[in-house]
């Protein structure tokens, strides 16, 4: 007990003496957080390791070792060594190629000392660990950060990973070891790990996260840096980190920089470099990173895709009829729902308003998975949600929330749709689909979708089956209906519901493999409204058409919009739909299309403002003449 008390206290002391002004330093990715294995039933020999290749540590001599067990139980053959390369032959590691060293292990730390300190070099060096853990005693003896790095984990072991050494691309984490380092340690010294940017807008300022790693022995307080953009702009700028970066070489944290935005659209390189470090010079000159970033004119709206499936006979669809209907209210003009009724699998019988049987559905197993059941919703043909509370838990609506995250994702294109009746039962669709920038490898491809709203029946089959019929778990008052409703709900009135497509897979042909940035490019479809059942359409100007931009290589939604039958999606005439204008709302204001408010509509179009029965307040175009 004494023992590991020392080692423990051992640990705390040398990180915080070991400086650049002794020659010494701790080379550590961070504190570790979690035990891991392999979680086999068996006796399993581990090989893990951690790479120091970063040249602020050529020359730098690699003195010891500390490694940490949270319980040595079950554990043996414990061993530390330095290796140049790590092969594997036959499924087994052929062993180090520098150094190894054999020691006991105890619970808590374990120092190491090597008795030939190896000098690192331009190639790097493995600084790492072997051990066998007993089958049912130890299933986690390696210690891992909560966050990973590319040199961070190599693991190999003599069961599920025996075939070479495995990353995990950082998934893992990283391997939590001290590795002690003495000689040409460096002082002050920064290296700028990576830059991030998602986008910056022409003429605004942006903003760019760059992780920071300290690769000196002193503690990190402050950091005065430069951020460039491509060859056309620069500025310096300083910050004070909120937490100090521990004397210890390899330690990151994020800072948060501002990037000058340039006049002209186009993708920039966004480069930042660390000029000092504590006030005094950085000791890395060549410490930058730098990364891609595009600049738009204007950032393509993406409006994200939620798709129902629902039935009339599942008790616990009615969370997503309420769904709809909010993200409705809620995002009047922005919001893509659409609903695929169909009946249940043990009936022979067609759910009222069911167009397409579940093996029809546009449904990428490969992408989504396997079916989980009724109710279900899938955002932009990406994640599998609930239709109602999202990705949460029971009892918030969730489901807006994942929608708008959805939408952050920025959209390839921008996307236009419009319709005119042709007939009187055909009806016309164009998507406009606007790429920012030209583009040689175009993967994407167009679908068109008719949804109706004011759907309802009188029949037994239109009769929702209603679980939530005094339902004793708290829900939003959106729920209310159901909750307090009967356990069979006749009455509803059904909208978003899927009744027509061009077909389950986007039109070939449909956009160019090269575009030009800024340029509209169009694509027709026509729908015949004689194929759908007539209790499927409540009224011609109820239907609504949705364009799809399909990303070709993964099927998913990229990007949507929406408009009703016979308007534009530019005019967000969809802003309200035609069946919530009830015919005793009362005209309030009138304005022109500059947003001036007149006295009376002027031959032509412009916009009435009208106050509802229940006092909402809604917005409309009107043509005049």
């Amino acid at each position: 007990m004494r023992k590991t008390l020392f080692l423990l206290l051992l640990a705390i002391v040398i990180p915080t003496v070991a400086t650049a002004d002794t020659g010494r330093a701790v080379y550590n990715l961070g504190e570790g957080t979690h035990d891991w294995g392999t979680g086999d039933s068996r006796n399993e020999t581990y090989n893990v390791a951690l790479r120091i290749a970063d040249e602020a540590y050529v020359g730098c001599r690699v003195t010891g070792v500390r490694i940490w067990f949270t319980t040595v139980e079950g554990l043996s053959a414990t061993r530390a060594w330095l290796s140049k390369e790590l092969t594997v032959k036959s499924t087994k590691f052929a062993g180090p190629d520098v150094e190894t060293v054999d020691f006991d292990a105890v619970d808590g730390y374990n120092e190491v000392s090597f008795s030939h300190p190896y000098t690192i070099t331009s190639e790097g060096i493995y600084v790492g660990y072997s051990v066998l853990a007993a089958k049912d005693v130890n299933m986690a003896p390696i210690r891992l950060t909560e966050s990973g790095s590319a040199d961070g984990l190599f693991v190999h072991t003599s069961g599920l990973y025996r075939g070479h050494f495995y990353t995990f691309d950082g998934e893992k984490g990283a391997l939590a070891i001290e590795v002690m380092l003495e000689g040409d340690v460096l002082q002050d010294a920064v290296r700028v790990g990576s830059v991030a940017s998602d986008y910056m807008l022409t003429g605004e300022r942006g903003q760019a996260t760059a992780e920071i790693v300290n690769c000196g022995g002193n503690a990190v307080v402050s950091v005065d840096y430069t951020v460039s953009v491509g060859d056309v702009l620069s500025e310096s700028g300083h910050a004070d980190l909120a937490e100090p970066l521990p004397a210890i070489c390899g330690r990151r944290t994020s800072i948060d920089v501002g990037v000058p935005a340039p006049s002209e659209q186009g993708l920039y390189e966004v480069k930042v470099r660390v000029d000092r470090v504590n006030t005094a010079a950085n000791g890395l000159a060549e410490g930058a990173a730098a990364t891609s970033v595009k600049c738009y004119r204007e950032l393509p709206a993406h409006r994200a895709v939620l798709e129902e499936y629902t039935g009339t006979w599942c008790g616990w669809c009615p969370r997503g009829f309420v769904a709809l209907e909010e993200m409705n209210r809620l995002h009047p003009d922005d919001f893509i729902g659409i609903s695929y009724h169909s009946h249940n699998n043990g009936s022979t019988t067609k759910e009222p308003m069911e167009i397409l049987a579940p093996s029809q559905f546009p449904w990428n197993s490969d992408q989504l998975g396997g079916w989980p059941g009724y109710p279900c919703g899938v955002l932009d043909r990406t994640a599998v949600c609930d239709p109602f509370f999202g990705f949460g838990g029971i009892g918030e609506m969730g489901i807006d929330e994942a929608w708008q995250m959805a939408c952050s994702v920025i959209a390839p294109a921008a996307v236009e749709v419009r319709s005119e009746w042709t007939g009187e039962t055909t009806l016309e669709a164009e998507a406009l689909v606007t790429f920012p920038f030209d583009d040689s490898d175009v993967h994407y491809a167009l679908s068109f979708i008719l949804t109706s709203d004011g759907l309802s029946g009188t029949s037994g089959d239109w009769t929702q089956v209603n679980n939530y019929r005094n339902y004793s778990t708290p829900l939003p008052s959106s729920m209310d209906m159901f909750v307090k409703g009967d356990a069979y709900m006749s009455g509803l009135v059904f909208n978003d519901v899927f009744v027509g497509w061009s077909g389950r897979q986007p039109i070939a042909g449909s956009l160019p493999e090269r575009v030009e940035g800024e340029k509209a490019y169009s694509c027709k479809y026509t729908f015949d409204i004689t194929t759908i059942p007539e209790q499927l359409i409540s009224d011609k100007q109820k239907l609504r058409v949705v364009a799809l931009l399909i990303d070709t290589r993964t099927t998913c939604i990229a990007n949507a919009n929406k408009a009703w039958a016979g308007c534009s999606s530019l005019d967000k005439t969809d802003a309200i739909s035609p069946s919530a204008l009830d015919a005793t709302a009362v005209r309030t204001a009138c304005y022109d299309l500059q947003g001036r408010r007149i006295d009376l509509p002027r031959r032509g179009l412009h916009v009435e403002a009208l106050t509802q029965p229940d006092g909402r307040t809604t917005m409309r175009k009107v043509v005049s003449k």
